[in-house]
């Protein structure tokens, strides 16, 4: 990993990070995203790249219930790779013993590169 992702994976909420560390055992992608300021959630809300305002997103947590991550190397146009990553965290997820919603099955919008820990309502 290299010292960005290390400095990112540690706003990562723990549960999650297993699973990324599970996961890099079995395919090589980079984690681009973790936990964001509500500053830049409402940045990106304006630029169109998110559909949540700030306090919205998991990524608003701290530490941070998603993170963001893309094939290493990333081709934006490469969904297959896509494809194959999210099967890998999904998996990963189940081996770790982790709740997890991938960003690929959200109704509004379809964020390949979005995992985050699915929360218990009545603890969480």
């Amino acid at each position: 990993m290299t010292p960005k992702e290390l400095e990112l994976l540690r706003s990562l909420d723990g549960r999650l990070r297993k699973v990324v560390e599970y996961a890099k055992q079995f395919y090589n992608f980079t984690v681009i995203e973790t936990y964001r300021s509500h500053e830049r959630q409402e940045e990106l809300y304006k630029q169109g790249r998110s559909k949540a305002r700030a306090g919205q997103s998991p990524h608003n947590r701290f530490p941070s219930f998603a993170f963001d991550a893309v094939p290493f190397p990333c081709d934006w146009n490469d969904i297959p790779s896509f494809a194959r990553l999210n099967g890998i965290i999904e998996a990963s997820a189940f081996a770790c013993g982790v709740p997890i919603k991938l960003g690929a099955d959200f109704k509004s919008i379809k964020d390949m590169p979005h995992y985050e820990l699915l929360e218990d309502k009545k603890n969480g």
